[in-house]
């Protein structure tokens, strides 16, 4: 993987980090992660893979989401 690349996907996720009151990770940290690994998809891991990728944090966003209800209830 291309290091400038790497360091700008945790650059992000980390200004990202900073902008958000919550102590986990915010449903807004992960759309623009998602957005950001749109525009730019990471060398070195094929169409297919960058697409499981993709549909993985998208999943997880929704457990964190379903988790979060359940707790609340």
């Amino acid at each position: 993987m291309s290091e400038l690349c790497l360091t700008s996907h945790i650059s992000l996720l980390i200004h990202s980090r900073l902008d958000d009151d919550d102590q986990s990770f915010s449903r807004s940290l992960i759309e623009r992660l998602l957005s950001r690994l749109e525009e730019v998809p990471l060398p070195h891991i094929s169409p297919n893979e960058h697409a499981h990728l993709l549909v993985l944090i998208q999943a997880m966003l929704e457990v964190r989401a379903h988790a979060r209800r359940i707790v609340r209830s």
